[in-house]
C-alpha cells in the first residue's frame, strides 16, 4: 500500500458534443501556436464502485472506487468528497484522495476494511452521517478512453501542462448480486452482461484542469475558452458524475432513496 495523491480536482463534463473530432476541432480553434496538443495512448480503465446497501455514498455524491492499474498489478483506491458549488456554472471542484493497493489489500473488505487514507476518509464520512459503514462492490464500470493533454510551450524548451481532455465510452454493470472477488484479486474481468443490469453510455467528455507549476490561472483561462467553444457547437455540460448517473439509469436508487442516516 502506498499513498499517492491528495489534491483538489477541477473538472467539467459534457455530453452530446458530436464526437471526438468535434472536440479536437474546438481545441485547435481555441489554441495558439504556443500550445501543444498531445495524444496519449488509448486505455481501458476498469472501475469497481463501492457503497453500502442504501447507496449512501451515491446519495452524498462522494464516490469511492477501485481502479485497475494500467501498467502494474493492483488497484488505486480513489475517493472524491462532495463537491463545492460549481465554478462558473460548469466546473466541479472537490478533494480527491488516491491510495495504491496491492490485490490482497483491495479485497480486505471481505473480512475487514480497505486500508489507506482514501478508504478511511470514505468510512469516516459515512460514520459522520450516521450511515452503515459496510461498503461492498455495487457497480463495475469499463471505459474505452481517448486521452489528450494540452500544454503551454515555454521559452526554455519546457512545457507546462494546462488541461486533460478525456473522451469515454462507458459500460456500467450492477454487480450487487455477483461475486466480484475474483476480478479484484486477479485483475481479470469475468462478469456476465445482461440487458437488465447493464447499460452503455453515449460518449462523455471530461475536461480536467492541471495547472501545476504555477499555471493554474492559465489553465482556467484556456478551459473556459474551450468550454465556450464546445457549448457553441451544441454540447451539453452536466454536473452529475458517472457513478451517480449509472445508479440512476440502472434504477438502483428506486428502492433505496430513503437513506439510513439517523
Amino acid at each position: 500500500m502506498k499513498e499517492r495523491r491528495d489534491f483538489i480536482e477541477v473538472e467539467a463534463k459534457c455530453v452530446e458534443f458530436g464526437g471526438e473530432n468535434t472536440i479536437l476541432d474546438c481545441i485547435r480553434e481555441v489554441a495558439s501556436e504556443d500550445h501543444v496538443l498531445h495524444q496519449c495512448r488509448p486505455r481501458c480503465p476498469i472501475d469497481v464502485y463501492f457503497d453500502n446497501s442504501y447507496l449512501d455514498l451515491c446519495n452524498l455524491v462522494a464516490p469511492f472506487r477501485l481502479r485497475r492499474r494500467s501498467t502494474k498489478d493492483g488497484w488505486t483506491a480513489n475517493f472524491k468528497l462532495t463537491a463545492t458549488q460549481p465554478i462558473d456554472g460548469v466546473f466541479l471542484e472537490r478533494r480527491e484522495i488516491v491510495t495504491v493497493l496491492a490485490p490482497q489489500d483491495a479485497v480486505a473488505y471481505m473480512k475487514d476494511r480497505i486500508p489507506g487514507v482514501a478508504a478511511s476518509t470514505a468510512y469516516r464520512l459515512l460514520e459522520s452521517e450516521g450511515c452503515d459503514c459496510e461498503i461492498l462492490p455495487v457497480i463495475v464500470m469499463v471505459s474505452w478512453r481517448r486521452h489528450y493533454t494540452l500544454s503551454l510551450r515555454l521559452s526554455d524548451d519546457r512545457f507546462a501542462r494546462l488541461i486533460h481532455v478525456m473522451i469515454d465510452n462507458v459500460t456500467a454493470r450492477d454487480v450487487r448480486e455477483l461475486d466480484t472477488n475474483t476480478l479484484i484479486a486477479t485483475d481479470k474481468l469475468d462478469i456476465p452482461v445482461s440487458a437488465a443490469n447493464c447499460l452503455k453510455f453515449n460518449e462523455v467528455c471530461e475536461i480536467e484542469i492541471d495547472g501545476r507549476g504555477g499555471f493554474r490561472d492559465r489553465s482556467f483561462e484556456f478551459a473556459k475558452k474551450l468550454i465556450w467553444r464546445i457549448e457553441k457547437s451544441g454540447a451539453r455540460f452536466i454536473m452529475i458524475d458517472k457513478y451517480t448517473s449509472s445508479a440512476q439509469r440502472l434504477r438502483m436508487l428506486s428502492a433505496t432513496t430513503p437513506d439510513c442516516r439517523k
